[in-house]
């Protein structure tokens, strides 16, 4: 596993010095900054319309065939200590946790 977490690393850092050449000869041959951006956005769009789809489907699969998430048992515990509720809890603190990294991303720029 630790092999394969410095691999990605190395790819990673690799593909950026690669992008960053590519795009340092493409401006110094006169390629426009708004065609740059034109081009960058549309391929992060397309990368990020495929992921957005297999997220989607491994949510309906998973909505599908998984186990309940609530068991039409409403209590006043406000944190219940079934496997059930632990999920759906954990989910709930991952949803927010997300949302409050990206407003926090957004407020920096």
């Amino acid at each position: 596993m630790q092999g394969a977490v410095t691999t990605a690393m190395v790819v990673s850092l690799f593909l950026t010095v690669g992008l960053n050449t590519m795009i340092k000869a493409n401006m110094s041959k006169g390629m426009s900054n708004f065609v740059f951006v034109a081009y960058s956005n549309l391929l992060a769009f397309c990368f990020l319309a495929l992921a957005a789809i297999s997220v989607t489907g491994a949510l309906i699969v998973t909505l599908y065939k998984g186990v309940p998430i609530t068991s039409g048992v409403v209590s006043n515990d406000v944190f219940p200590t079934s496997q059930q509720s632990k999920w759906l809890l954990g989910g709930f603190l991952l949803a927010t946790s997300t949302f409050c990294g990206s407003v926090s991303l957004v407020m920096q720029f």
